[in-house]
């Protein structure tokens, strides 16, 4: 639906004729004879005539000027194609979409869709997505004082935001990517053979220069001893950055590399799926690659499931490792994208594993699902870094481009 042109032009002979008529009583009451045929009427319907075209004239602009001023908006190399009413309203459509926050639904569809591509939100992962917004016009709801916040603050808008994870309290595991890894014991529901389809889903967050720097990779995750077959294995890839999804019965080594590299310093969704005889890598959601199982041996073995090393203690991970998920069966790429900013319950079907590795002490990671199987954490180390002032900051940050400068805005949750 095109937007509607303002109507300058709002005063019209007949308009103009009546009101000077109505008040010929009041400030000529001798004059009665208001014939149309009477020289007086004729007098006051040609200055009717001439003020509306006075009017008309006066609310103009000529069509030089809106080109030129559309050109400003457009950029230089713009040029007028078809008529100039409709370049005017789609304009006006384009500079809403892409940029500028103008009215209340601007500022809730910025931080609901645009935020989230920003790098700020990236870097956040999962604690950057969010999940509600509403804008509240002349109100400052960032006020200490209660009864202050009721108060009309002309000029001033409150974006009010509800977060997707809920994360105060939330501590995150960082591995020093010297001797640090936690170890989830052997348990059969995390064993996986040839013919067993599977998903491992994980948020990462590494060092740009790892610890270990002569290691050609170093390992995320992986179910192994270091020799012999393993179901399945994420690792980094120390000179390029990229991220290294594999598996092996021994001999065969089934491998898909991202394209894109994670060392950003932003966090990063990692979701490895066999389904029958081909492997996927989805990084953030996106199909990075995929692959044949050319695994034809054993996969299985009886080793713990370690995070931020090898099995026989090598490779060690510098970074942040948080939400670990194993599924058992096959995920699709629309469920990963629909889920992986969730914080799981646990009972989801399907699902064998799930640490959220959030604890923020102790040694132990706990897995919330029936099966129980909780990790050791052996030298990793706990921190909590303030996650939703961050959001709130970064949030106030992009919004503080994009409105007009008339404007004050506020970011509460």
């Amino acid at each position: 639906m095109p937007l509607p042109l303002p109507n300058l032009d709002d005063r019209t002979y007949a308009d103009l004729l009546e009101e000077a008529i109505s008040l010929i009583p009041k400030e000529y009451p001798d004059w009665t004879d208001h014939n149309p045929t009477d020289p007086g009427i004729i007098l006051i319907e040609m200055l009717a005539w001439l003020t509306e075209m006075v009017i008309y004239r006066t609310n103009q602009i000529p069509d030089e000027n809106q080109k030129m001023f559309l050109k400003l908006l457009n950029g230089s190399q713009w040029q007028l194609e078809g008529d100039l009413e409709t370049a005017v309203q789609q304009t006006i459509v384009d500079l809403r979409q892409r940029y500028r926050a103008v009215s209340s639904e601007d500022f809730e569809q910025l931080v609901l869709q645009d935020w989230q591509e920003t790098p700020t939100a990236k870097a956040l992962g999962p604690f950057g997505v969010v999940a509600r917004a509403k804008c509240i016009s002349q109100q400052n709801l960032a006020l200490s004082e209660p009864t202050a916040r009721e108060e009309p603050a002309p000029g001033n808008i409150s974006l009010l935001v509800v977060p997707q994870t809920l994360a105060d309290n939330y501590s995150l595991l960082s591995f020093d990517g010297q001797d640090d890894y936690l170890e989830i014991p052997h348990s059969d529901q995390l064993n996986f053979a040839n013919d067993h389809d599977f998903a491992i889903e994980l948020w990462v967050r590494p060092e740009k220069v790892q610890s270990r720097t002569q290691e050609t990779h170093n390992s995320i995750l992986e179910k192994g001893s270091g020799s012999g077959g393993f179901p399945y294995g994420i690792r980094y890839e120390n000179q390029s950055g990229k991220l290294q999804v594999t598996r092996s019965d021994g001999t065969n080594f089934a491998t898909i590399s991202s394209t894109k590299a994670i060392n950003d310093d932003n966090f990063h969704h990692v979701a490895f799926v066999k389904d029958s005889s081909t492997l996927y890598l989805y990084l953030d959601g996106e199909l990075e690659g995929f692959t044949e199982d050319i695994t034809s041996d054993n996969t299985i073995n009886n080793s713990s499931l370690y995070l931020g090393c090898r099995g026989n203690q090598s490779n060690y991970f510098q970074g942040i490792i948080t939400q670990l998920r194993i599924w058992e069966g096959v995920r699709l790429q629309a469920d990963i994208k629909q889920e992986m900013n969730d914080f799981l319950k646990g009972t989801e079907k399907g699902l064998v594993g799930c640490w959220d590795l959030g604890e923020g002490s102790g040694s132990i990671a706990k897995d919330k699902t029936a099966n129980q199987n909780h990790g050791t954490i052996q030298g990793a180390s706990w921190y909590q870094p303030n996650i939703t002032a961050s959001l709130l900051q970064g949030l106030w940050s992009f919004l503080d481009e994009r409105r007009l400068l008339t404007v004050r805005h506020h970011v509460v949750t």
